[in-house]
């Protein structure tokens, strides 16, 4: 919808996605269904015993997860992570996806 904020300027995306909040994403409720149909295959205590053996993750030199270590058995597969630097969150994101790790990159509503 909306390409780059700042306090002083506003900058809408180009055409089509400029108009995305405003369509319903069917795409997305249909991929949950596989989503949930994947994971029913999988067996979900062998998922759960995978984000237990994930709950070890480490810092590391040039990042650091968020959060209390403790509460990390209650949130499942999910953590937030800092990166420490300068580092393109693309690029760090087709690192990860490459073994595996599925995140969130860009600025998601959080600008400016």
């Amino acid at each position: 919808m909306i390409r780059s904020v700042t306090f002083e300027k506003t900058t809408y995306n180009d055409l089509p996605f400029k108009f995305e909040a405003g369509t319903p994403d069917i795409a997305a409720r249909i991929a949950l269904g596989a989503a949930i149909d994947y994971l029913n295959g999988l067996g979900i205590e062998n998922v759960a015993a995978h984000e237990k053996r994930s709950a070890g993750l480490r810092d590391g030199e040039s990042w650091s997860t968020a959060g209390r270590k403790a509460d990390w058995h209650r949130r499942g597969a999910r953590w937030s992570v800092v990166v420490c630097g300068q580092a393109c969150i693309r690029t760090i994101g087709a690192i990860l996806d490459r073994d595996g790790i599925a995140i969130r990159t860009g600025h998601h509503c959080a600008q400016p």
